[in-house]
């Protein structure tokens, strides 16, 4: 977690201005999400993020779970046989999980928003599909943090 507040901390100093008390928290709420609970999933992210929501009114997001499931935030109303859901983890939320952190730390946009474009490659011969790497939201977040990490420099050795 320090390691990633240390380098969102470089990143903002980088692109200037001084870091206010708001911008102070919103980097550590970042870093406190992915650095104390990057690695949960699903049910466990959206109950992390309640608590943060319950310690700052800063944290991006509804903190609901989209496709209304009971006992969340704006979850639809009970029925009577809820149908089970095969894949709990897979449900789409607004959490802080689901937004990155500006480079001034002035404020949370969609992981989604950073996606670039992707088009199929358009060459005379066969692509190496082996080699074709489509952008995620998952994939834009791991290399983004990763990143940050090593933007550090820390060596262990």
């Amino acid at each position: 977690m320090l390691t990633l507040l240390d380098a969102v901390l470089a990143r903002a100093a980088a692109a200037g201005g001084e870091l206010g008390a708001a911008a102070a928290e919103r980097a550590a709420l970042f870093c406190a999400a992915w650095g104390l609970a990057g690695t949960l999933d699903g049910d466990d992210r959206v109950g992390f993020d309640d608590c943060l929501r319950k310690l700052s009114s800063l944290v991006p997001g509804t903190g609901e779970v989209r496709g209304g499931r009971e006992g969340r935030v704006g979850a639809a109303p009970a029925r009577a046989t809820p149908p089970a859901d095969p894949h709990p983890s897979l449900q789409p939320t607004d959490t802080i999980f689901d937004h990155a952190l500006l480079d001034a730390c002035t404020d949370f946009e969609p992981w989604a928003a950073r996606v670039p474009a992707w088009a199929y490659p358009r060459s005379p011969s066969d692509p190496d599909f082996a080699a074709l790497v489509v952008p995620t939201v998952e994939s834009v977040r791991i290399q983004t943090l990763l990143a940050l990490v090593h933007s550090v420099g820390k060596v262990r050795e």
